[in-house]
């Protein structure tokens, strides 16, 4: 193959050369790709140190089938740069509330820790209604351990065997949901794999109708993904508001307002009310005066 770094490669595999030396060369191919996407250089910095070991293991599972290693290497590289910015995300999130510890709402109390809610300094916020706790505690069942369904019960008057159940039910769903979205990873994961096949053939395919062949074969696949995708996409690790109204024998409105008002009262519990209001808050709509035509595509005013 033409490709240096492939021979390179495949010649460490059989012993030809030192692999350190093609390391160093990975490593530098992989920090200019990330530095060339603007990622900040500290996160690079980080990123790498974690990589380095895995690209003996990278190297010695490369296979030779018609694709550069390249091709190979920075779609490795992708997935683990994205595991790494959520891993550091959640590692920050927790370091925030271990140095702030007095922002813990009525929520995390009963979530987190037990011994805070027998605390006799220990007071509830009255603004988080006891049955909007039921809902997200369903919401989140996947997650919840058996002592803490038992909190739930305790501070909201529901009943431990009923909601044991229901949280049951939904992590019975959650690992069916997660083995279609690990289904679905795994054909996507080979189709990306015969996409980039096609397209490096369509590239170095002198014959012109054999590379349209392979330029309808590549296209084929991109469908293929763009659907795989959308399948994904579509795949809920989380109960609906629909399958909690139909648990509680509650209209879906009930449950979307409910978790809506339940989601605004714990962000109050986290916001400093001196802190200028986020951008996620949009101004009042102004109506729109005669002086100003309608935007394309709207109706006009009645």
């Amino acid at each position: 193959m033409s490709d240096s770094l492939t021979e390179k490669v495949l010649a460490c595999r059989a012993g030809q050369l030192e692999q350190k030396p093609v390391q160093d060369q990975i490593l530098l191919l992989v920090y200019g790709h990330l530095r060339a996407g603007h990622r900040d250089e500290d996160d690079v910095s980080g990123f790498l140190l974690e990589f380095f070991p895995r690209i003996k293991g990278l190297m010695e599972r490369f296979r030779d089938k018609g694709v550069p290693f390249r091709h190979y290497l920075l779609r490795t590289v992708r997935w683990h740069w994205t595991s790494y910015l959520i891993a550091k995300n959640h590692a920050e999130a927790n370091a925030h509330l271990l140095q702030e510890p007095n922002h813990l709402s009525y929520d995390d109390s009963f979530v987190d820790s037990m011994d805070v809610a027998e605390s006799p300094e220990f007071e509830p916020q009255p603004q988080v209604h006891q049955k909007r706790l039921v809902l997200l505690a369903l919401k989140s069942a996947a997650y919840l351990e058996d002592l803490q369904v038992e909190e739930v019960c305790r501070r909201t008057g529901t009943d431990l065997a009923w909601l044991q159940s229901q949280v049951d039910q939904i992590k019975s769903s959650v690992e069916s949901q997660a083995g279609k979205v690990k289904n679905l990873t795994q054909r996507q994961g080979e189709v990306y794999w015969q996409r980039l096949v096609a397209e490096d053939r369509v590239r170095r395919e002198p014959d012109p109708e054999r590379r349209k062949a392979w330029e309808r074969r590549a296209s084929l696949y991109r469908q293929r993904l763009t659907g795989l995708r959308e399948r994904k996409r579509s795949v809920s690790l989380t109960p609906t508001h629909l399958d909690l109204g139909k648990m509680l024998g509650l209209p879906k409105g009930t449950v979307d307002s409910g978790i809506f008002h339940l989601k605004k009262e714990l962000a109050s519990l986290y916001t400093d009310p001196r802190d200028p209001p986020s951008g996620n808050q949009q101004p009042a709509q102004k109506t729109r005066t005669g002086s100003h035509p309608p935007r394309s595509g709207s109706s006009a005013p009645r």
